[in-house]
């Protein structure tokens, strides 16, 4: 039995409507997927944003959690391969836009993460996008 199948029959076992299945980047080895994994926290950088005063979060009036896969349709967008390009706020920011365009309007769109990407303050490289590169 291949780990989807397990993981299958566990999903079927709990009633949920979801389906694994392969995606390139469960195709990977596991050398491949860790280099997927390379952010590299500054211990600096995280220390100074865990000790800045937060805000007092105002009482939530709304459900804590929601499924867009299955509400009133599906309004969540494929999985998108980034390749080896450092571009995952990218293409999770267009994923967001795209599926408030679906909830919103019904409209599906497909953006360009390689246009948000390339176009924004670090410039044209794949070198990945850093807290600490803050145009402000």
């Amino acid at each position: 039995m291949t780990p989807f199948d397990e993981l299958n029959a566990r999903l079927s076992a709990a009633d949920t409507p979801w389906v694994a299945d392969q995606t390139l980047q469960s195709q990977l080895s596991e050398q491949q997927k860790r280099r997927l994994l390379g952010v590299v926290i500054d211990a600096e950088d995280l220390s100074a944003a865990l000790a800045a005063p937060r805000a007092q979060a105002a009482p939530l009036t709304f459900a804590p959690q929601v499924d867009w896969h299955n509400n009133n349709g599906n309004h969540v967008s494929p999985i998108k391969n980034q390749g080896g390009c450092g571009s995952c706020v990218s293409f999770g920011t267009i994923a967001v836009v795209e599926s408030i365009a679906s909830i919103e309007s019904g409209k599906v769109l497909d953006l360009s993460e390689a246009d948000l990407h390339f176009c924004s303050d670090h410039g044209a490289n794949c070198g990945g996008w850093w807290p600490t590169n803050r145009p402000w």
